[in-house]
């Protein structure tokens, strides 16, 4: 007989699920929360069909962008890696002017009490406060955030297992690789930093909602604190947050993108009343 505590592990998690949506299917009263959530789950679907075509799309970013990005990659890659090892992890030293070190300390706001814990705080706060200020953005922008971060962790997840990179606690160096990685050892799964990404994810939706850079800089700046304190703790590579990072950003902005595609798109559509034909525009 499988155990209380057998089925609260992670890996039989889903055996939950089995016992708990049967029971709530039996009421009446569900039918309409049914359908709710199976809308819920198609616009989940085609918000990962979009990231799918947009994110990764060169046409939807400009050259200077993936010029940088790809530069940035390649000096971690040649060397960087190893440095901003040995100056954050064993020599704890923190140019300029310590910056690092205070921004490693509010990372650990998002890794202490964990990114599921956080983003379980975060999200719900602000899908309440929509509720208690009936204000509709706020809900949206909660969900976009789920979305992002479950889109990101597909992708992120995917890519540990496929490129298997030592992680740098493993006393391995930067180019050490277990290519298809799947049983899923933690120490090979370290391209790219899933922290990063699902932060970034998160404060790119946050910061593409609000237009307001009194919202923009502390959302990034949070999001590269994190970045930071996963290299200060060992974790990642250089390599490693940056190319989470640009991960969440792609996903994150390309569901904002999404979202005010349709909210500024309109369409004309005959309609036939008792009074006689007409036009119907929906912007």
């Amino acid at each position: 007989m499988i155990g209380i505590k057998s089925i609260l592990r992670p890996g039989k998690f889903w055996l939950l699920f089995i016992v708990i949506i049967p029971l709530c299917v039996h009421s009446q009263d569900n039918i309409k929360n049914i359908n709710e959530s199976s809308s819920q789950i198609d616009q989940f679907f085609t918000s990962l069909k979009y990231t799918s075509t947009h994110s990764f799309n060169p046409k939807n970013h400009a050259l200077w962008k993936t010029v940088t990005v790809t530069g940035f990659t390649a000096i971690c890659f040649l060397g960087a890696d190893f440095e901003f090892k040995e100056e954050y992890v064993w020599e704890k030293h923190y140019p300029p002017l310590n910056i690092p070190k205070y921004m490693s300390k509010a990372g650990e706001l998002y890794d202490n009490p964990g990114p599921f814990y956080f983003t379980l705080a975060t999200i719900g706060t602000i899908y309440g406060s929509g509720l208690i200020f009936d204000d509709s953005k706020l809900m949206q922008t909660s969900k976009l955030m789920v979305h992002s971060l479950i889109i990101t962790g597909l992708y992120s997840t995917a890519l540990k297992i496929i490129i298997g990179r030592a992680r740098p606690y493993m006393g391995r160096n930067p180019h050490t690789f277990k290519f298809l990685n799947f049983k899923f050892d933690s120490g090979y799964m370290s391209l790219p930093s899933g922290h990063t990404a699902s932060i970034f994810a998160m404060m790119s939706v946050l910061a593409g909602q609000y237009d307001s850079y009194l919202i923009k800089i502390p959302a990034y700046s949070f999001a590269m604190a994190v970045a930071v304190q996963r290299m200060e703790n060992n974790k990642h590579w250089a390599s490693d947050v940056l190319w989470g990072g640009v991960l969440g950003y792609l996903v994150g902005s390309s569901l904002v993108e999404r979202e005010e595609l349709q909210e500024t798109s309109f369409s004309i559509q005959p309609s036939i009343g008792v009074k006689g034909l007409g036009f119907t525009l929906t912007f």
